[in-house]
């Protein structure tokens, strides 16, 4: 995998968040409902395609054993934060940053897309815990990549 399409694939998924999570605004009238657990700060562990994980915020010592090649992400830490107001961005080492307005839902399951450079990229929420968000990228029809956050 190019060092550059995993830049740009991580640039394109934090992007992509900002399509799922507009649940994480609470309905004036409905006050029984939970808060999204998305909200807050969620550092990029890794991303893993196939056997090979580029490493953000944890150290390589930290990645599954599947990893059998792995390097460092280039930008170094990337941080995700979501705010409850449906706000979000994406920080990182090298000063770089994003940001947008949430919207689509929270559930596992969901499908997540969106356009960018005239291309639809998608994806989908695999996991998503207090502590841990996995995201997978479909890159072809039996290719992927996912994305694992931790707060």
């Amino acid at each position: 995998m190019k060092k550059t399409t995993s830049i740009y694939s991580i640039l394109l998924l934090f992007i992509s968040l900002s399509f799922f999570i507009s649940s994480c605004e609470k309905d004036e009238d409905d006050h029984d409902h939970d808060e999204c657990i998305a909200e807050g700060t969620w550092d990029l562990q890794y991303v893993q395609y196939e056997n090979q994980c580029i490493w953000s915020c944890t150290a390589p010592g930290n990645l599954p054993d599947g990893c059998m090649l792995n390097e460092p992400y280039d930008a170094g830490c990337s941080v995700l934060t979501v705010s409850s107001n449906g706000s979000w961005i994406v920080t990182d080492e090298s000063g770089w940053t994003a940001s947008g307005n949430w919207s689509g839902n929270c559930n596992l399951g969901e499908q997540i897309s969106f356009v960018w450079d005239g291309t639809t990229v998608t994806g989908t929420i695999m996991s998503m815990t207090n502590n841990e968000l996995i995201l997978r990228e479909m890159m072809g029809a039996n290719e992927y990549q996912e994305f694992v956050l931790a707060k």
